[in-house]
């Protein structure tokens, strides 16, 4: 059974996660970006248009992703209070935590570079079984 206390504690992580992300300055910043798409000079340079794009994806991910998870946290808060089955709430919740576990992963790993692989090599010290 889903209790009070893990719904508020999901609406913690997602208010933390948003503050950290700071959300509403990316709102603003979305807003500001597709008021620049608009405009009849946009598309003059296809090359800075389409950077100008990737960059508005990219905050714009933030901003839906974190709606999402408020959403469907909402979502779960009024399924308890119409009384539905603890099972769905549980699975619900199940997977807000894991949208939620997903964002936080990448708030942590969004600094340049974070996005790109990378490679491994491992090279054995002086000779023996050990080495191999």
């Amino acid at each position: 059974m889903i209790s009070v206390e893990q719904i508020k504690d999901l609406q913690q992580r997602v208010e933390t996660l948003g503050r950290c992300i700071d959300v509403e300055g990316k709102r603003a910043d979305v807003a500001a970006r597709q008021e620049r798409t608009l405009a009849a000079d946009f598309w003059d340079d296809p090359k800075e248009a389409e950077a100008f794009l990737k960059k508005l994806s990219g905050v714009k991910y933030w901003v839906n992703s974190l709606d999402a998870v408020a959403g469907a946290l909402e979502d779960v808060e009024l399924l308890k209070e119409m009384g539905a089955e603890q099972e769905e709430i549980a699975q619900e919740e199940k997977k807000i935590d894991e949208m939620l576990g997903e964002l936080e992963m990448k708030s942590m790993l969004g600094e340049e570079g974070d996005n790109l692989g990378a490679l491994l090599k491992i090279n054995s010290g002086a000779g023996g079984t050990e080495s191999n």
